[in-house]
């Protein structure tokens, strides 16, 4: 059994002189005593609601601060969609076969602030090449063909702000192989993707 291991890093803001907080590792299913991931999201999400000290959370370590040049590696893929495509985004996720935490969040961290859910698939591997990075994450996106918060471009820095006031944390798909960036990348050769923000991914055909 495969059991990726995975990092949670944590940032107090979204700017790229944000410095990263102590890293936390831990793995899908917590072979070998290690700690499992989605209990470690939802006890830090607690831990904020608890303290009041939310804080952003992402899946790729940093050497110090938010930026692409201080990326080490990205564990998972994260994209993040409006609350109301919850039940839409789930059927395309069936459908998908990857395994994939479903996390409520929002758009900030205001009383106001637009209700939103990510999802984040767990790589097999960590991956270090960016333009790899980009190119999974922008077919991906396109794949499940529903308008995201997130596209191909920005995905890699992306952090979430995790709804903390009744956190939701789900790993799903667990029985399914974890997503292999250079397999699905290789699988899709050829395949052109304009992932820019702002751009709609192509419609994906409904059962009639």
């Amino acid at each position: 059994m495969i059991d990726p291991a995975l990092v949670l890093a944590r940032f107090a803001k979204r700017t790229k002189d944000a410095n990263v907080k102590p890293l936390h590792y831990a793995t899908a299913f917590g072979s070998n005593s290690n700690p499992i991931m989605d209990e470690v999201i939802f006890n830090y999400i607690e831990e904020m609601r608890d303290k009041n000290k939310p804080l952003y959370m992402g899946f790729t370590s940093y050497v110090k601060k938010h930026m692409k040049d201080h990326i080490i590696e990205s564990t998972a893929l994260p994209l993040e969609y409006p609350y109301s495509k919850k039940t839409q985004l789930e059927e395309r996720l069936a459908d998908l076969g990857l395994p994939y935490y479903q996390i409520d969040t929002q758009a900030d961290f205001t009383n106001t602030a637009e209700a939103r859910i990510v999802v984040a698939f767990p790589f097999a591997k960590p991956v270090t090449d960016g333009a790899l990075y980009t190119r999974v994450a922008s077919l991906l996106w396109d794949e499940i063909g529903i308008d995201a918060h997130t596209d191909g471009c920005i995905t890699q820095t992306f952090l979430f702000a995790p709804y903390y006031q009744n956190p939701k944390v789900a790993f799903k798909n667990a029985d399914q192989p974890f997503l292999d960036a250079q397999a699905y990348r290789d699988a899709h050769d050829g395949v052109w993707v304009d992932a820019r923000s702002q751009q709609v991914p192509k419609a994906k055909p409904q059962q009639v």
